[in-house]
């Protein structure tokens, strides 16, 4: 192939790529055979989002991807990735969940989402953006099922935890979570939280 055919190739790709995919979504995304992947990804999307009353902090793109239920009143489950993972951990799980409207949400730093210099990247910024993200697509106050695996199992523990009212219940998938709590909690919170009444 001489080097005007594969110019004219490689921008005829780019060009598709683009048609089915967010400017945020690397090109290299196009190496992935995964079909699952591929149909996140083809439905990820970015939410500006701002921490409530912390006017310092810039608005950022927080990443997510939908699946399921689109009617109004419909269940929601927000699922949360796992450590220096992304949205797409969720792939083969999100398609079998169709009786819920299911938000698989990246967390602030990772995955898709927006990674400004000179931000905080650290857990409680973390939970005030996951809190914020899921505010924002679901409704404030609106409360849903939370949802992580691994690490994002602790995030889900602390989520509910430190917003119990916004929660109706809770999903773990080969979780993990600190012993003592999250910094700032106690363990006896998290046992709290889960004997509270349905």
């Amino acid at each position: 192939m001489d080097a005007n055919s594969y110019a004219e190739t490689r921008m005829a790709f780019v060009g598709s790529f683009r048609a089915c995919y967010r400017p945020f979504v690397p090109p290299q995304v196009s190496e992935i055979s995964d079909k699952a992947a591929l149909n996140v990804l083809k439905r990820t999307r970015r939410v500006p989002v701002r921490i409530p009353g912390n006017s310092g902090d810039p608005e950022v793109g927080i990443s997510y991807a939908e699946f399921g239920q689109t009617h109004p009143g419909a269940p929601t489950i927000a699922l949360i990735h796992g450590f220096d993972s992304s949205l797409v951990e969720y792939r083969r799980l999100a398609p079998l969940l169709d009786d819920f409207r299911v938000l698989l949400i990246d967390l602030h730093g990772w995955g898709f989402t927006e990674k400004p210099q000179g931000l905080d990247y650290g857990p409680e910024s973390k939970r005030l953006y996951a809190i914020s993200t899921i505010q924002k697509l679901v409704g404030e106050g609106e409360p849903v099922y939370i949802g992580g695996a691994s690490l994002g199992g602790g995030a889900a523990l602390d989520l509910a935890h430190s917003f119990p009212d916004l929660f109706k219940g809770i999903i773990l998938i080969d979780a993990q979570a600190y012993l003592e709590g999250s910094p700032g909690r106690s363990r006896q919170g998290y046992l709290q939280w889960h004997k509270r009444p349905a």
